[in-house]
């Protein structure tokens, strides 16, 4: 799954579980925060460094931008 679909993904589901953090880390499950709590999303796919590459360039709107 590419990053922008991924990043989606993840925001629909912290949204859907009233989550308020989204923790993205490198070989790890995405991690969200529900009431003070971290919960490991272990459904999702451990991130990729290119997917979550694809999900700040999503955030940001272009690659230049990750560049500087």
């Amino acid at each position: 799954m590419d990053g922008a679909k991924e990043l989606h993904n993840l925001i629909d589901n912290l949204i859907l579980q009233n989550g308020s953090d989204l923790h993205l880390s490198e070989g790890r499950h995405p991690i969200m925060r529900i009431t003070k709590e971290l919960v490991t999303m272990v459904k999702q796919a451990e991130l990729s460094r290119e997917v979550i590459l694809g999900m700040l360039e999503e955030m940001l709107g272009s690659k230049e931008a990750l560049d500087k």
